[in-house]
Order: C-alpha cells, then structure tokens, then sequence
C-alpha cells in the first residue's frame, strides 16, 4: 500500500511529509467497512498470498510491480508472516 501510496502523490504532482508508520496508523484507523488490518501467513512454495496478484490489482500509475523477496525458489522454502488489509473474501 506504501509505495502505491508514494506513486499517487508523484501521479498528482502532490507532496507529504508523511512517515510510512504514520501512513499506514492513519491507513489501519479509517479504514472501509469489511477491511481489517492484520497478518497472513504465505504457504512455502508461494510468492505471494493465495488471492493475491499485485499486477492485477494495481492502477495504472504505479510503474512497478509490488515485490515480498519471495521472487525465486529458493527464497519461498518456509512459510512467511505477511502485514497487510484484508477483506472477508481473502480469509484463510
């Protein structure tokens, strides 16, 4: 959400001297009826969550793709803890 964040504001020519905890505390306080904030666990074997496909789920503006370190094999053998915003769709 961070760096979709960081394009948005160089998209619109805006600036913030927003920290990334503070974003994402104002983020987690105000967010739509349905999300919550929290943690879910990537199966081994997996570079990103199940449900999850950051190239599909990005606008048009952010020129890169969202990266976990989990882009090759060898870096997916265990299982890892991810922060993020859920919906009720995306539970385990």
């Amino acid at each position: 959400v961070w760096y979709v964040w960081l394009y948005y504001l160089e998209h619109n020519n805006l600036t913030s001297h927003q920290a990334k905890n503070d974003f994402h505390n104002m983020l987690g306080n105000n967010l739509p009826e349905g999300f919550k904030k929290g943690f879910r666990t990537i199966p081994k074997g997996r570079e990103f969550n199940i449900g999850f496909h950051p190239a599909d789920d990005q606008p048009d503006y952010v020129k890169e793709i969202y990266r976990n370190n989990r882009d090759t094999p060898k870096k997916r053998k265990e299982k890892k803890q991810e922060r993020g915003y859920f919906t009720p769709k995306h539970k385990k």
